[in-house]
């Protein structure tokens, strides 16, 4: 996820050894105090005697002095009480030349004095008053710069390059992605001129320590591997978001005095300080800090008191890490004095202190024996990513690959488990192969466990993958592979996220981040080391996701047995092609959907309440001239590239032939044309009010101890909820707009208004409301903060939880009172899995409420028409309800959703026109050729197949009847032509026949008589049934 990139400029003129205005500066701040001289505009003023003047000789303007003034007061050289600016202390020293730096360690004899005054300096300002943003982005171009051979000269445009999330390769080019999990962010806001500007002053400052020198016109590290350690941890110490890291991993992120001071406080301020840090904000990031800052103080005092107490006549004022610390080892000292008899008591100690204070307080309080807890100690080890201790702690003492005695498993997975081993050779299933499809939170995991139990029933000495798309559902199988299968660490492997195990060790069980797995083979080469008589399961957990070509390389391993699991199992991909998890782990054999999984009591029940909104007048009018343009460039594409767009999505067969090199200005115009209809119908302006209106109303029921998800199609939708980032380019567009004077459109400046003030409100919600402590998480989220965000969601500790397609798959989140499903796609795999998300593991008799916002009247209906939701959803009542805006005037507080009615007010897509709908068609002149109303389908009275030979046939009781029927010959031609072979003619009750071309759209073809049409299918049918004619067709002879 994204971090604004900061725009520290201008500041003074460094170009050693030639010029460097750094210290002029400060010898005339100090000058011009002792002159009398003591605000920074004074002091401006008084820059204009000095010698700090531009390349000729010139003075810079007062307002430039001013700002640079300012500069270096964000930096630390400056403080300011109560308007009054002087240098810091250490500089008036410096100045004097009285400075010497407070640390001697080993490295920072390479950085020049100034350089170490400057990083002190920062250090003076203290984490309250330093700027997070500065320092962060001096850390990451610094560790860029150190990662790459110390040769490597860096411009301006070569740092930009490798610190961006997303950068054009060329100009015109679409970015892409370069670092978009640390990456900053250039591109949003910011002009060619500024992002140069941007990275010419951070490496200035780069400069100004030390670390790198010029080269030319390009900078070049310039210190040695000591030098860059004491410079990285140095700016490391200083920034404000590791600090804030430390403290919440050394008291582990459960501790709880988190949690424990009023309303949950500390977790809304890190919730918001952290969500608003990586959606981009800026200006609201001071007062965000501070609220973070005066709940690490309430912690800090907490934990003083407690060591007071365990610490007569301690000292008060001890920092917070330093209490956590001390605390620490008073319960690590506990632990160990039960632990001196055993010869690695050195090693058990390093293990103990790589656990959090809540961890070691916990363990320490278990009534277990010391070769327990040295054996626990053993296994987990010294790292901090997961700890393979909590397997251990885990695993149940039944047995191997047994099920826990405590498990008493669903029917359901017990049938699944059942069919999966025996197979059904009738339908063509294999024994132990297959795909088994359920609803999420009815137990998935649990299932392929008892599986894979089944198997190394049959198998003893069988080894299993488990392939997963995520390092969080790694560690989630992992743990309930130790509950419920009681394996323990010794026995479960994990490759990805810096784990590397192997079958070779011994691991039973291995769990594979599907992109280690694929890896130069990884998994491949793995299982191919195994003993041929070493049987192997594979498990693909989510694997709908696995549709990718490079994804073969571990679904073609060699295995004996073979589960896929998905709440949504693939069909096809979005080429049209068969999905490949079909080719390699066998067809489903099993469906459990949310009506069964509901009438079983396995989830709680919800409820879907659909809010339709419109376009304005004039996203209307672009909608449909946008749609004008689409059936037409759909048209001509259909012309130039013929079978090439049959099956599969349109869009997709048109990016996969540019990607190919073989498009052209049609296919471009086609493409954007699309994506401009999408961004229209995502960004609609009621789209916020519709969210207005659902806040509304759950203020309406008084309810202040809420859960609630939000979801969006787009991570860019979610951050415009939370940063500045979309308000200020709508600001941009209305000052824009009203620059034209008496040819402004003054609706248009109306519309945006509008649009501003209803996200204002929105973001006031999150990021000020009282009853709300956001969290966001995404794909894209940095270490550690994205597990954090969903664990204290699950905990209770946060309560709106912010999220992109990332959430609708694979987190044990316990579902939400309320979601919100803003935007979504069309795709109803998607659709499905968001909705999991958001119901499982919900109280019972506690229905959670859905709302899907949906633009009427556009592609958002498409979902209703791909999917039969009633078949899908719970036997509850009024389970789908429609609802629409009410009339709430110009006054948004005063918008509400309001009810229509049930499932029968949704829109209806795939129904059969009304015969008024259907005599409303034939008013129309149509050409064969032009789009037609596709729900006519729906309504066909006789179907007639158009043959690879261009002739026509129908169907009766199986089998073709050729058919004669002049008025069609020519719709027949025209089908032929354009699906370069066969197709269909519909002839519906109006006389009208039409077809669907090889692009997907329905047309007109011409004009029947229905006595006529129903006379030459009887004829054709008849004379095919005559006795002479059917025998004709054979040789007697």
């Amino acid at each position: 996820m994204p971090r604004a990139a900061n725009r520290l400029s201008p500041l003074p003129v460094f170009n050693p050894p030639d010029e460097d205005q750094f210290e002029e500066y400060l010898e005339v701040v100090q000058d011009a105090n002792e002159a009398g001289f003591h605000t920074l505009d004074e002091i401006a003023e008084y820059c204009l005697t000095s010698n700090i003047t531009m390349a000729n000789g010139k003075n810079y303007q007062k307002s430039n002095y001013r700002a640079v003034l300012g500069n270096l007061g964000r930096l630390g050289f400056i403080v300011e009480d109560d308007g009054q600016a002087q240098l810091r202390d250490i500089c008036k020293q410096y100045v004097n030349g009285e400075f010497k730096p407070s640390s001697s360690e080993k490295g920072g004899e390479q950085l020049p004095l100034f350089g170490i005054l400057f990083l002190e300096c920062m250090q003076g300002m203290g984490i309250e008053n330093i700027d997070p943003y500065i320092v962060d982005q001096l850390a990451y171009y610094f560790d860029t710069i150190r990662k790459e051979d110390a040769a490597v000269q860096w411009s301006n445009s070569d740092i930009l390059a490798k610190t961006a999330e997303k950068w054009p390769p060329k100009s015109g080019e679409k970015p892409v992605d370069v670092d978009p999990i640390h990456g900053l962010t250039y591109l949003s806001g910011m002009t060619k001129e500024t992002w140069s500007r941007c990275a010419q002053e951070t490496l200035k400052l780069l400069g100004v320590i030390g670390v790198i020198e010029k080269s030319g016109n390009a900078w070049q590290l310039c210190i040695d591997e000591d030098g860059q350690e004491y410079v990285r941890k140095r700016l490391r110490n200083l920034r404000f978001q590791k600090i804030l890291e430390d403290v919440i991993r050394e008291m582990g992120s459960d501790h709880e005095y988190l949690w424990r001071q009023q309303n949950r406080n500390f977790y809304r301020a890190v919730g918001r300080y952290i969500t608003y840090r990586y959606c981009g904000g800026i200006g609201k990031q001071p007062g965000l800090r501070d609220q973070v800052i005066n709940e690490l103080g309430r912690i800090r005092t907490s934990l003083e008191k407690d060591y007071r107490k365990l610490v007569k006549g301690a000292n008060k004022g001890r920092g917070l890490l330093s209490l956590v610390h001390d605390l620490r080892e008073i319960e690590i000292e506990k632990i160990g004095s039960k632990l001196g008899e055993f010869d690695d008591f050195e090693d058990l100690r390093k293990a103990l202190r790589s656990m959090s204070l809540h961890e070691v307080t916990t363990f320490q309080h278990e009534e277990i024996s010391s070769d327990e807890i040295a054996d626990l100690l053993r296994s987990r080890g010294t790292s901090k990513r997961f700890s393979r201790l909590t397997l251990n702690k885990l695993q149940h003492q039944d047995g191997m690959f047994q099920l826990s005695s405590t498990l008493k498993p669903h029917q359901w997975q017990q049938e699944c488990v059942n069919k999966w081993v025996e197979g059904d050779l009738n339908s063509g299933h294999q024994p132990f192969t297959g795909i088994a499809s359920a609803v999420t939170g009815t137990g998935k995991t649990v299932m392929a466990l008892m599986a894979a139990g089944a198997f190394v029933e049959k198998h003893p000495e069988a080894v299993i993958s488990v392939v997963v798309p995520s390092k969080v559902l790694m560690y989630q199988w992992a743990e309930e592979a130790a509950k419920f299968l009681g394996l323990g660490a010794d026995e479960i492997g994990f490759v990805g996220d810096g784990f590397s195990d192997s079958f070779s060790e011994g691991r039973r069980l291995i769990i594979w981040i599907v992109n280690s797995a694929v890896k130069d083979n990884r998994l491949g080469k793995d299982v191919d080391a195994l003993a041929l008589e070493t049987t192997h399961m594979l498990i693909a957990d989510e694997c709908h996701e696995y549709g990718g070509e490079k994804y073969k390389l571990f679904l073609e391993c060699r295995a004996e047995g073979r589960l896929a699991v998905s709440a949504t199992p693939p069909d096809e991909t979005a080429t049209g092609d068969k999905h490949p998890v079909l080719n390699t782990m066998g067809h489903q054999f099993y469906r459990l959907g949310y009506k069964q999984a509901h009438a079983d009591d396995l989830i709680a029940g919800f409820k879907i309440s659909y809010l339709g909104i419109e376009l304005d007048y004039d996203e209307r009018i672009r909608y449909d001239r946008l749609s004008d343009d689409i059936r037409r460039l759909s048209r001509e594409l259909e012309e130039i590239y013929g079978p090439q767009l049959e099956g599969g999505n349109l869009f997709v067969r048109i990016m996969a032939i540019v990607a190919a090199g073989e498009g052209n200005a049609t296919a471009a115009q086609y493409l954007r044309a699309v994506t401009d209809r999408k961004n229209l119908v995502r960004e609609a302006t009621h789209r916020d009010t519709s969210s207005f209106a659902i806040l509304n109303y759950m203020r309406d029921q008084e309810n202040s101890d809420f859960t609630m998800i939000w979801f969006h199609e787009q991570i860019e939708e979610t951050k415009r909820l939370v940063s500045e980032g979309q308000g200020n380019k709508i600001l941009t567009a209305i000052r824009h707009e009203k620059a034209k004077g008496d040819e402004a459109d003054l609706r248009y400046i109306d519309a945006l208004t509008i649009k501003k003030d209803r996200l204002d409100g929105l973001q006031d919600w999150f990021m000020t409301d009282s009853k709300v402590r956001p969290g966001m998480y995404h794909s894209k989220w940095p270490n550690p903060w994205g597990p954090w965000m969903i664990d204290w969601f699950r905990n209770g500790h946060l309560n709106v939880m912010l999220s992109a397609r990332a959430l609708a798959q694979g987190f044990d989140l316990p579902g939400a009172d309320h979601g919100m499903i803003r935007t979504s796609t069309s795709n109803v795999r998607q659709r499905i899995q968001t909705i999991g998300r958001m119901i499982r593991k919900k109280e019972k008799g506690k229905e959670a409420e859905i709302w899907i916002v949906y633009v009427k009247d556009t592609t958002d209906e498409r979902i209703f028409e791909k999917h039969d939701w009633e078949d899908e959803l719970p036997d509850i009542e009024d389970v789908q309800t429609a609802w629409k805006l009410n009339d709430f005037g110009s006054d948004v507080t005063m918008a509400r959703p309001e009810y229509i009615g049930g499932v029968e007010a949704l829109p209806q897509p795939n129904r059969e026109l009304t015969e008024e709908e259907l005599n409303n068609l034939t008013l129309k002149n149509y050409e064969i050729g032009d789009d037609y109303d596709k729900r006519a389908l729906y309504s066909a009275t006789h179907v007639i197949t158009v043959t690879e030979e261009g002739g026509m046939t129908v169907i009766d009781g199986g089998a073709p009847f050729d058919l004669e029927f002049e008025s069609l010959n020519d719709s027949a031609e025209w089908l032929h032509e354009n699906r370069n072979g066969r197709g269909h003619i519909h002839i519906i009750p109006n006389g009208h026949a039409i077809g669907r071309t090889m692009a997907g759209r329905v047309v007109y073809l011409t004009d029947v008589k229905s006595d006529e049409i129903e006379a030459a299918i009887h004829y054709s049918i008849e004379k095919g049934d005559s006795f002479d004619d059917f025998m004709s067709g054979f040789n007697l002879d």
